[in-house]
């Protein structure tokens, strides 16, 4: 079985502009964890977006992207804080996603093959019952 580790970069187009997502390593994954246990409450809950976004964007970028500070559409924000994450795990989503095909093929074929047997249990079914009816 050949497993390709083949990564490629991920960027993101927001409003026309695109921007390039920091690569999915321990460094980074261990910031974003940082910076989740650094946020309380509901307002930390939009500093946690913009935290984040910061370690996977960049700074200059969420100031070019939110420049109205606390006047930001929240709505707005949280679809780019959506759209970020789930792009920084595209590359991982993409493999469980390839391997739960591969999983259902698998039970497709199984079915298959399956099928006689069933059709034949169901056909012996059937005779017994008319048996029993008699």
């Amino acid at each position: 079985m050949r497993i390709d580790t083949t990564v490629k970069r991920v960027a993101v187009e927001i409003e026309g502009n695109l921007y390039e997502v920091e690569p999915k390593t321990v460094a980074t994954a261990e910031r974003l964890k940082q910076a989740e246990h650094s946020a309380e409450g509901e307002k930390a809950r939009y500093q946690l977006w913009l935290d984040q976004l910061g370690i996977l964007l960049g700074k200059a970028a969420v100031k070019r992207l939110f420049p109205a500070g606390k006047n930001e559409n929240l709505d707005r924000m949280e679809l780019i804080y959506l759209g970020v994450m789930d792009a920084f795990d595209a590359g991982a989503r993409q493999a469980r996603e390839a391997r739960n095909q591969q999983a259902v093929k698998a039970i497709e074929d199984m079915e298959k093959q399956l099928r006689p047997l069933r059709e034949l249990l169901e056909s012996v079914s059937a005779q017994y019952e008319m048996i029993g009816r008699e």
